[in-house]
């Protein structure tokens, strides 16, 4: 069947820009005009890109999910390193015999817990960046196929 082309987008009345101040002439019809863009487009070639846009979508958001189940195993392993620590020190701390003792086990502490908390804040920088970009990938690629698929029929 012949492809008739259809008016995919149609801005009236659109503005000049005023060459002396670089600005659109808002309001004053006169130097207003119409302007139209016309593709050469299939239905079901529509049909099409549509089902792929919403392939993309899914995709992106299975990919999230599951970075974000990732990114929660994580945590809560981390959590269970935070607990231990603390225990660990708590018992420490119970059976310290004078304040130097005290003192140094608190600084010990101190120091392991701001260690771990370092390890484990750049561990996930790098998770977080990781399920970004498997998030994006399948837009982005979706993105890029639209483009090419779609800007040869634009006239």
């Amino acid at each position: 069947a012949p492809v008739t082309p259809v008016p995919v987008h149609s801005v009236a009345p659109a503005a000049k820009v005023s060459p002396q101040s670089g600005r659109a002439a808002v309001g004053q019809p006169e130097r207003l005009e119409q302007f139209s863009i016309t593709a050469h487009i299939d239905g079901d070639e529509l049909a099409a890109a549509g089902r792929d846009n919403l392939d993309a979508y899914m995709a992106a958001g299975q990919a999230w999910a599951a970075g974000m189940g990732a990114i929660g195993h994580e945590l809560a392993q981390i959590a269970w390193q935070v607990v231990d620590a603390q225990l660990t020190a708590t018992q420490a701390l119970m059976t310290a015999k004078s304040v130097d003792e005290v003192l140094n086990l608190q600084a010990n502490h101190s120091y392991s817990a701001t260690e771990l908390f370092l390890s484990e804040s750049g561990r996930l920088a790098e998770l977080t960046a990781e399920v970004a970009g498997q998030t994006a990938a399948p837009l982005q690629s979706r993105a890029t196929a639209s483009i090419e698929q779609w800007m040869p029929k634009i006239d």
